[in-house]
């Protein structure tokens, strides 16, 4: 990846100032957001630019963002395959579920793949074309909740409505709690 290095740096800086918190629970979203508007303010002042001809390396910082985000998702997978492992939580039919508009890239996709591989897991994914329309995926999570029988009611007036609508069980302060040193995690950059 070639490109402006000081962008990157100013990208990163950025990065680690919104982002960085003990539980990784951040929005990637508000953080590029803001490094590009920084990132632009400053190129509109040196330049004399408007901030929509700014940016020519556009494409850099994108694959750049997009790597940490498969990092930063890696990493999560490699703790939860170990813990589920430590904890026996998983049968012989080991899968992980990639959906939403994640899900969506391929190149994210097959990297995850690779990943769950070197787990033991196999990796599932619904169609492409099915990943970037959150309507639909509320419909997909509806679906394998009525086929799993769990969390599933006939009369829709005596369902309580959720923001989120978890498939399982909450442990994620479990996980946290159980200190888990990760082995290096090698991502092939092709």
């Amino acid at each position: 990846m070639g490109g402006d290095r000081e962008l990157l740096s100013i990208v990163y800086l950025l990065l680690l100032c919104f982002c960085r918190k003990q539980n990784y629970n951040s929005t990637y979203f508000f953080c590029l957001c803001r490094a590009q508007k920084v990132h632009t303010n400053k190129e509109t002042t040196v330049t004399g630019l408007s901030p929509d001809t700014l940016l020519p390396q556009a494409a850099d910082i994108c694959a750049w963002f997009q790597n940490n985000l498969l990092y930063h998702i890696a990493r999560r997978l490699q703790r939860a395959f170990i813990y589920t492992e430590m904890y026996g939580m998983c049968g012989p039919n080991k899968t992980l579920v990639l959906s939403g508009g994640v899900a969506s890239n391929l190149y994210i996709r097959a990297k995850l793949s690779d990943l769950c591989s070197s787990y033991g897991y196999r990796l599932v994914c619904p169609p492409q074309k099915l990943c970037t329309d959150n309507g639909i995926m509320i419909a997909w999570n509806g679906m394998e909740k009525l086929l799993s029988g769990r969390n599933f009611f006939q009369d829709p007036d005596s369902t309580d409505v959720e923001a989120r609508s978890p498939l399982g069980t909450d442990i994620s302060k479990a996980v946290s709690n159980s200190s888990i040193r990760l082995p290096k995690l090698l991502l092939d950059a092709s």
